[in-house]
Order: C-alpha cells, then structure tokens, then sequence
C-alpha cells in the first residue's frame, strides 16, 4: 500500500521551504496591521450628557474617527438627550445605532439634531426625536464618492414637532438649498431607505406649549429623499404613520440616469398638509426624471384628509410609469386623490399603467373645488400620458365616489399611443362632474371594456369618450348599470369622434 505524509508533515515542509522569511507573510505592500485590520467593535453610550466619555456625541466622534466601530447602543433609562450643536457622524464605515429608546429633544439648539455625512449605510432603531426647532431631525447627507448602495434604515424611529424635515436622504447637490434648482448632480451610489414601524408627527406644523414658537417652514416634508447622478432610489414603508405634517408626508425626487420603486405596506397618512396651501402637501409625491422608471406599489395604504393629493407621481423623460394599490382608501380631501402623469413637463416616451385593485376606494374631495367649481381635469382620479407611449388604466373591485366638487375618473392621451381601459366590479357614483371621462387626443386608438359596474347618480354625464382621427374607438358595457346621471344626454355614453359602442 502506498504511504502518505501525514498532515503535520506537510506543515513542518512547508514552514521550513519559508523559513528565509523575515517576517509573517502579507500582502505586497502592506503591514501585518493593514492585512488583519481591527476587529469590529460597538460603544455603548451609558449617560445623556451632551459631550465627554459615556455620551452619545463622544460615540459619534469615536465612530468617525475609527472604521472598526461598526455600531452604537445605548443603556435603558439614561434620560433625554439634549444638544448644544448637532450630533455628527462623518465616518466611511456603514453604522448600527441602536438608542433603546432614548430622546433626543432639539428645542435647545438652532441646528439639524442628528446628522450623518457619509459614504456608507446607517441604521437607525429606538429612537425618538422632539422638538427640533429650526431643523432636521435626521440629515444623511451622501458624499459625492459614494458607490454601491447606500441604505438608510429607520426602525422604530418617532420624530414630532420638528421645524424641517423630520428625516431627509440627500443626494442632489444644492437641491435643499434652492429648491427650484434643476440640477441633477449627485454621487454614482443607489439609495434604499426602509422606514418600518415609525412615526412622523407635526413636522414643520406646531407650536412649543411654553414658548409659543412655531415650527412651521414651507415645503418641508416629514420624509425628502434626493438623489442625483447614476443610481436608483428604492424605498420600503411598513406600519408607519404619517399625522398632521406641514408638507408632503414622503417626497422622493430622482433626477439623473436611475429608476425609482415605492412600495408602501399598512401605512396611514393623516390630514397632510396642514400648514400647505390648498392643492400643496401630498401623501406620496415622487417625481423622477431623464432615463428610469417609476414604480409605485401600495398596499393597505390609507390616506385621510389632506390640502393635496393622496399619490402624486410625475415622469419625465425616457422610461414608464406604473402605479398599483389594492386595500387602500383615500377619502375626505381638499383636492384631487390620485394624480398619475408621464412625461408631465419633459418629453422621453414611455407607457402609463394604473392599476387600482382589491377595494380600493377613493371618496369625497370638497374645499378646493367650492372655490374652482366642477373641472374634467380635477377629476378625483386623473390618469394623463402626455407624450409618445400607452396608457393602460385598470380598475377591479374598487370605486371612485362621492367628489363633491370634481369628476370621477379621467383617464387622457395625448400624444402617439392607444388609451386602454378595462374596468370590471368597479363602483362610480355621486360626483358632481362626469362619472368616467376617456380621452384619446392622440394618433391612437381608444379601446374600453367595463364589466359589472355602476355609474349612478353623477352630475355631467355617466361616460365621456373622445377620440381624434386618424385612430378608431371601441366602448363595450357588458351588464352595467348606469341610471340617474344628469348630464345632457343622461345615461347614455356622450361620444365625440370615431367611437364604437357596443352593450352586452
């Protein structure tokens, strides 16, 4: 039988083939420290006073100060924390704070409370930041060489009463500046922000119970999130609360080559836009622009009251836009609920696809059309291709209803592109304008089918739909019921152009 070393054998050749060495082997051009590195390490914060050993400020320079530290925990019970200046981080490392719990109260300092000025991802759990007067709660601020993707996470986070934004995820040079600016420079990193579990609550809207002072700004949201350059934005909510903020409660802005996916999942948005002017403050505001797609998922969203839209989604240039909801409800605004427009202010090409699934319900919109009075283009539902592309408007097991002032649904296209409606088990009643307005003003056709529906009790006419040469109409109604509208022609379908109608 053939005989092998044994395995200590092969370790003493191999140690003495090396043993002209003169040191441990590395690398090429590094030192032994270089290779191994320090072990990743975490600090405990265990006071709350604003600086010296133990305090959360100290952490935070520590932390930015020395890659290895990878996370910050606080003890139970330390008290509030409450700065003189802004709590900073700049290191390059990704960092985990867990607070246990802790309070950060602002009310003390003319400054962003919390602040992260970083290449790297930050996570952010048990914590509570209050009455910052005249800034942001929480700033992440992305350096320009930032790669990769940078994600931002907030688990458990509760900010109120916060004068600006209560978070913000910037990564649009000069954007917070001048917010009219239309630059798009930015890092070549993705971001991804998970917000889950938190709360957002009288942001850039309330006033200090002992001081009187107002934290009250225009155009701050509860949540911004900028991003510029190459990269995409991907953002998750789960069982958050959005209540009573002065802006829009999420505000994403994308510009620059990149996509943007939304998903929202058991989130409740409350009376937005307080401190707005009727029409501004949205629920869910995201406008992308230059290449990429839009695509919004919510479910089990539930948007009440409001000075704005509940959704407000904007595409520019190449690429599609996709919205889907299912078990959610917007009811009781001052202005039109849903708002879907692509290639709104620049032109790319790309296709529109709305999808409102599985009891979504839209309802009653008042104040603002007392004023402006019934107009098709304020519909509760406004679905607008504006440029070359498809637009595909899907309405299953839901209902849009009840605007006092505004029409139901529009659904419009404008330029090259076919206009396709396919609506079954949908409900459409009490508008004070036409209950469904279908609008082919392009080169493409209209083609509609509604199934098992109602359209009851509008005020103009129970079915709009126009379509311009040279593209042909198609309208099929396969057991509808549609009785006491009041425009014109009643009940009947009001036609403009090359329609076909067909009743099943």
């Amino acid at each position: 039988m053939r005989q092998f070393p044994s395995l200590a054998l092969l370790l003493l050749l191999t140690a003495l083939a090396c043993s002209d060495a003169t040191g441990p082997l590395v690398p090429t051009g590094t030192t032994p420290a270089d290779a191994l590195g320090d072990p990743p390490r975490k600090i405990r914060v265990t006071n709350a006073a604003d600086a010296g050993p133990g305090s959360f400020r100290a952490a935070l320079e520590e932390a930015s100060a020395d890659p290895a530290v990878v996370g910050i925990s606080f003890n139970a019970g330390i008290g509030d924390l409450i700065p003189a200046s802004a709590l900073t981080f700049t290191g390059t490392q990704a960092l985990t704070i867990d607070a246990n719990m802790a309070v950060i109260v602002g009310d003390q300092c003319a400054c962003d409370a919390l602040v992260f000025n970083t290449s790297a991802s930050v996570l952010l759990s048990r914590l509570s930041v209050h009455q910052v007067v005249s800034g942001v709660a929480i700033a992440v601020n992305v350096a320009e060489s930032a790669t990769g993707t940078l994600n931002v996470s907030l688990n458990q986070v509760h900010v109120d009463a916060s004068g600006k934004h209560a978070l913000v995820v910037n990564d649009l040079a000069g954007s917070l500046a001048d917010t009219n600016s239309a630059a798009s420079a930015g890092s070549a990193a993705s971001l991804r922000v998970d917000i889950i579990a938190s709360t957002f609550r009288s942001i850039a809207n309330d006033i200090h119970p002992e001081t009187g002072t107002v934290y009250a700004i225009a155009d701050q949201d509860a949540v911004r999130i900028n991003e510029g350059g190459d990269g995409d934005v991907i953002v998750n909510i789960r069982t958050a609360e959005f209540y009573q903020n002065g802006g829009d409660d999420v505000q994403v802005d994308e510009r620059g080559n990149g996509s943007v996916d939304l998903r929202v999942d058991g989130a409740v948005f409350w009376y937005t836009g307080y401190f707005s002017a009727v029409g501004t403050g949205d629920g869910l505001r995201v406008e992308e622009s230059d290449a990429g797609n839009l695509s919004v998922r919510a479910t089990g969203a539930h948007f009440t009251g409001g000075r704005g839209q509940a959704i407000d989604l904007s595409e520019n240039g190449a690429g599609d836009l996709y919205l889907y909801t299912a078990r959610s409800t917007m009811f009781d605004g001052d202005d039109t609920r849903i708002v879907v427009r692509e290639d709104d202010r620049v032109a790319g090409g790309g296709n529109l696809t709305v999808d409102l699934a599985d009891d979504t319900h839209i309802a009653t919109n008042g104040p603002w059309y007392s004023v402006q009075g019934p107009d098709p283009m304020e519909s509760q539902l406004v679905i607008h291709e504006k440029g070359e592309g498809h637009v595909d408007a899907r309405l299953t097991r839901s209902g849009v209803n009840r605007g006092v002032w505004s029409g139901g649904i529009l659904v419009r296209e404008d330029a090259g592109g076919n206009l396709r409606a396919t609506m079954r088990s949908f409900g459409n009643y009490g508008n004070a304008h036409s209950g469904l307005i279908l609008d082919e003003n392009g080169a493409g056709d209209l083609i509609a089918a509604l199934t098992e529906g109602f359209l009851v009790g509008n005020g103009g006419y129970a079915i709009e739909a126009t379509q311009e040469a040279p593209g042909a109409g198609s309208l099929s109604l396969t057991a509808m019921q549609i009785f006491e509208n009041r425009g014109p022609s009643g009940d009947t379908p009001h036609i403009e152009g090359l329609v076909t109608v067909r009743y099943y």
